[in-house]
């Protein structure tokens, strides 16, 4: 896999930004969504925030300490259908544009996150 990837960066792309074009990628998008490296996220909130929530209002309050289960996320059948099944095309550019951007959490979110970025 390794010798594919260095292949197609080194001999088909022209550019950065197609990067995201490379099937190989999708393989390894999947992995990570299937197995995170970090399955929870830890944050605490830094000001108070009321979040709407069907029909009732849950309120935040500053200093709360939030727990993001990343591999809920990333299994949820809502997002990403039947979730168990291996399949790379799910990270192909028509379908991540259907889903929320926090969708896929494989390094974490915000300014601290890894500086691979695959979304």
């Amino acid at each position: 896999m390794q010798d594919k990837l260095c292949y197609e960066i080194d001999e088909v792309l022209e550019k950065y930004e197609l990067l995201e074009e490379l099937h190989a990628f999708f393989n390894i998008a999947e992995i990570m969504r299937k197995y995170p490296s970090v399955p929870i996220l830890n944050r605490i909130c830094t000001e108070e925030i009321v979040l709407p929530i069907t029909d009732i209002d849950i309120r935040v309050p500053k200093g709360t300490l939030i727990t993001i289960l990343v591999l809920g996320i990333h299994r949820d059948p809502t997002i990403y259908p039947d979730p168990d099944k291996f399949d790379p095309e799910r990270f192909c550019k028509d379908e991540k544009k259907k889903r929320h951007p926090c969708a896929f959490l494989p390094f974490g979110e915000g300014k601290r996150k890894c500086i691979e970025d695959m979304n």
